[in-house]
């Protein structure tokens, strides 16, 4: 039996969120996705935003980058193969 399928999906998430202070309205939200118990980076994990269409998948150093994120309060939520998805404000 695989290991990682039955493993639970918690994720070290390093998160930066940025607004701009004056205008515009929209920002980003950039991170990296860590395995928190090896710390070893998930490239192609899977960022989306909770009820919206727009999302991105890590690259081979498992960071992210989602841009032209409109203002507000969201949840996000990070999937990956073989664990149970993790989501976070």
């Amino acid at each position: 039996m695989n290991f990682y399928a039955h493993k639970l999906f918690t994720l070290a998430i390093l998160v930066c969120v940025s607004f701009p202070l004056f205008g515009q309205g929209s920002g980003s939200l950039r991170g990296t996705v860590l395995d928190s118990t090896t710390a070893d980076v998930l490239p192609g994990a899977t960022i989306s935003i909770v009820g919206k269409t727009t999302g991105t998948i890590t690259n081979t150093n498992g960071e992210f980058l989602i841009m032209n994120i409109p203002e507000g309060d969201y949840e996000f939520m990070v999937s990956f193969i073989g664990y149970q998805p993790k989501n976070f404000k």
